[in-house]
């Protein structure tokens, strides 16, 4: 439990840092009240941060943080949940989707971000869920060239979608039993 920014990767003569957050047996729980950062400083290069069967609760996730010089970082969600009042995947950042829950009020993925590839939800095997929540921004924008939801995950929730969406798996505005629009 922290309250306030947990960076991987802060300064530029460390680069290449990787974190691993859960993993087998028993569920890794990260809750912090302020940012995630990957890539934090500027300067920094190569930071990873790979979340497999693990819960992560943030303010703000960031897949390269603010500024410049934050290159070539990376998030790989393999399964759990990540819950963000606001996710951020700059440009030359990548973030992989392959499984679990991603639940954001808001999310901006710049063009160039993900080697200028669309932004995936889903192996295409696993169970992956991209939750538009309530309580952020309620924006989720895919620079171009867009959002991909593929065969086994689903597209749920309430907010306004910004970019190119082509959803094979669900598609379902609200959540839980509830009327919601998208």
């Amino acid at each position: 439990v922290n309250n306030g920014s947990l960076d991987i990767g802060d300064s530029a003569v460390s680069t290449a840092n990787s974190v691993l957050f859960g993993g087998p047996g028993a569920p890794a729980m990260i809750i912090n009240s302020g940012f995630v950062d990957i890539g934090g400083a500027s300067g920094t290069s190569g930071n990873s941060l790979t979340i497999s069967n693990a819960s992560l609760n943030c303010d703000t996730l960031n897949v390269g943080g603010a500024g410049t010089n934050r290159i070539n970082n990376t998030l790989v969600f393999n399964g759990g949940t990540i819950t963000a009042g606001f996710v951020k995947v700059r440009p030359t950042n990548t973030f992989v989707f392959t499984a679990g829950t991603l639940s954001a009020g808001g999310m901006d993925t710049d063009p160039g971000a993900n080697n200028s590839n669309v932004f995936v939800v889903g192996d295409g095997t696993s169970a992956a869920y991209y939750d538009m929540a309530a309580g952020g921004t309620g924006y989720h924008v895919f620079g171009s060239p867009g959002l991909v939801v593929t065969n086994g995950a689903s597209l749920r929730g309430s907010g306004t979608l910004t970019g190119t969406l082509t959803v094979l798996g669900t598609f379902v505005p609200g959540f839980s039993n509830s009327v919601g629009s998208i």
